[in-house]
């Protein structure tokens, strides 16, 4: 059974986006109960979300982004500047 993901997990989905999909980034002027609200709207999907033994264990993630990302802003950049 697939593991859910955790509430910070939801969050850095919502605010930063998830690369190479349809979902962008959510980071400008949203403020941290904007961020709860939509996340426990979107725990409202599922009564998975009530069992604790469904949620994945926290990784942790390197706190810098991983250079294939920081060289596609930057490419995004280039193309919106010319």
């Amino acid at each position: 059974m697939r593991k859910m993901p955790t509430h910070d997990d939801l969050k850095r989905t919502i605010s930063k986006g998830v690369s190479g999909t349809a979902m962008p980034a959510f980071a400008h002027h949203r403020r941290e109960h904007e961020y709860d609200a939509v996340i426990e709207y979107i725990k409202s999907f599922s009564v998975r979300w009530k069992d604790p033994e469904n949620f994945a264990k926290p990784i942790t993630l390197p706190a810098t982004e991983p250079k294939f990302l920081v060289e596609n802003l930057r490419i995004q950049a280039g193309k919106e500047l010319f």
